[in-house]
């Protein structure tokens, strides 16, 4: 079954007839096609150029949905463009698998404190090999300082997510889940307080002001628009995109409060401002109104989506936790990297608390453990063929250094596998 979809070129084709087997399109030049990843290396040994258009036909699927044939053709010809960036995001298409993974495993401890006992330390143990992919080589350089001061400024961002989610469940009638609010606030501001107290243990530290502000930023409907509504923000240079009687916008929770009281209509299209940024610019004008419409007409939902966003959120803060207290390790800071590291037990217990109110804000069952397992078993086992791939495809494009690290994250990953197996009792 075809794996990747790249693009053979003309040339290539004429050499080998056999390569316009599963053919999904043409473009001036070549066409597009699904392949399995022995026979793409085999081509790249033999010293072939096959840019890589889409790490897996799904993710195609996804990105043509709703096209039409002269769309489609746009699209593949922009990633053609762009297949050598498409490359770099190899760890970022590792760090989606493996997030989803965590959702898989919060799910299935949701009903059973004695199943959440025998994960939980699997979970602190997971988030720390995760966070090996999302820091591998970005912190270096970067004052420790530098580093700790953006952990408690992230931590205020969680925090301002959690208070914006909350006034959306209360709006929502949801005043079942006020109890977890109050506690997962508590628990980000106090880690937040912590952390500027470990800040004096830096030599080189000048502190920081506390609170520090936070106002995270989510993707706006704001209707009627007008000149002076537009001109207000050509002048703070926020692109803005005209749909039905409104515009679309990504700006910030503040600033869409004081849209409202000046009696504009403001409805959330994504509460993430960056992924609103990434479908403005990924998908085409009809696709990305589509989506929009789409998000607007499920809005009932709105408080499970901001939910769903804030255990993103969360998960990112205890990766970055983790990455600094490695570099903290790193320099020989001891007493800071276990600060930061004693905390992780009561992140993955807000996380599960998080994942809890999700189900209770989307009305839906928690799955059980014995209908996880085959599913997380399936995408794990996905990710190491994935991380097998992508370490062969770097080395023979001389990207030695991320081969090497993803070397060593196929050995983690085939330890991932076998704990659930033991976890989960199977042999």
């Amino acid at each position: 079954m075809a794996k990747r979809v790249v693009f053979i070129s003309e040339e290539l084709l004429r050499k080998d007839p056999g390569l316009y087997s599963n053919q999904i399109g043409r473009l001036n030049g070549g066409i597009w096609r699904g392949m399995e990843d022995e026979r793409l290396l085999l081509l790249l040994e033999q010293g072939h150029s096959v840019p890589l258009l889409y790490f897996s036909t799904g993710e195609y699927s996804e990105a043509i949905l709703d096209l039409n044939p002269t769309e489609i053709q746009e699209v593949i010809q922009r990633r053609l463009g762009e297949s050598e960036r498409i490359l770099s995001q190899t760890l970022s298409w590792i760090y989606r698998d493996e997030r989803e993974a965590l959702r898989f495993i919060l799910d299935a401890t949701l009903e059973s404190e004695q199943e959440w006992r025998q994960w939980c330390t699997y979970l602190d143990e997971k988030l720390r090999r995760i966070a090996r992919v999302t820091g591998w080589n970005r912190y270096r350089g970067i004052e420790l300082s530098t580093l700790l001061e953006s952990t408690i400024e992230r931590e205020y961002l969680v925090v301002a997510e959690l208070k914006d989610c909350q006034n959306q469940a209360k709006a929502d009638g949801l005043e079942v889940l006020q109890a977890f609010y109050e506690e997962a606030i508590e628990h980000f501001e106090s880690t937040a307080q912590a952390g500027a107290n470990l800040m004096s243990a830096l030599d080189d530290s000048s502190g920081i002001g506390l609170p520090v502000f936070a106002d995270p930023e989510r993707g706006f409907w704001i209707t009627p628009t007008d000149a002076r509504l537009e001109n207000g923000l050509e002048a703070l240079v926020i692109p803005f995109i005209r749909w039905e009687e409104g515009i679309l916008a990504r700006i910030s929770i503040r600033q869409a409060s004081h849209m409202k009281h000046e009696g504009k209509t403001v409805k959330v299209t994504f509460v993430s401002g960056s992924a609103f940024g990434e479908a403005m610019s990924t998908l085409t004008g009809a696709q990305f109104r589509r989506e929009v419409k789409g998000r607007l007409d499920d809005s009932r939902l709105l408080t499970a989506r901001m939910l769903s966003h804030v255990l993103d959120v969360e998960i990112e803060q205890a990766l970055l936790r983790i990455s600094v207290a490695t570099e903290a390790q790193r320099m020989g800071k001891e007493e800071l990297a276990s600060a930061l590291l004693d905390k992780i037990p009561d992140f993955v217990a807000i996380l599960r608390a998080t994942q809890a109110a999700y189900y209770t804000a989307s009305s839906s069952s928690v799955p059980d453990l014995a209908g996880e397992v085959p599913d997380l078993l399936a995408l794990e086992r996905r990710t190491l063929s994935d991380l097998r791939f992508f370490n062969k495809l770097l080395r023979l494009d001389r990207w030695e250094e991320v081969a090497a690290f993803l070397g060593d994250l196929v050995l983690l990953k085939e330890e991932d596998i076998a704990q659930i197996r033991h976890l989960s009792g199977l042999k």
